[in-house]
């Protein structure tokens, strides 16, 4: 179940977090004893933090690590309702949003990206 907020969209909230309050990915890492390349790969999501890791972050970050659960929690009830419209589109349609969603992971398509963007 906490499994979640330590990638993906979670991270994001910790480099937001960080960077609301002014501190630069250096000192975010020294306050939290790891390397800066360390906290780059976690907040790109490429690598994960642990639940240690996570608590010294909301530590850090003057919050708690509740804020990562909700935020998940919130995410995870909006994919249902977005899986449970695509059980009714049919396999064309389906196709065609999966080469939209990796286009859009992998960096093309970034007027598509900028628009979705805007529009959440």
């Amino acid at each position: 179940m906490f499994r979640g907020p330590f990638k993906g969209y979670g991270m994001n909230l910790i480099k937001q977090l960080r960077g609301d309050s002014a501190m630069t990915q250096a000192e975010f890492a020294e306050k939290l004893g790891v390397s800066q390349a360390h906290v780059s790969l976690i907040e790109g999501n490429i690598k994960k933090a642990s639940p240690k890791l996570l608590e010294k972050a909301a530590s850090v970050l003057g919050c708690d690590t509740s804020v990562f659960i909700e935020k998940t929690a919130f995410r995870d009830r909006q994919l249902a309702a977005i899986l449970a419209r695509l059980r009714d589109l049919d396999d064309e349609t389906i196709s065609a949003i999966s080469l939209l969603i990796m286009g859009l992971r992998n960096g093309r398509n970034s007027s598509i990206r900028n628009e979705i963007e805007d529009q959440g």
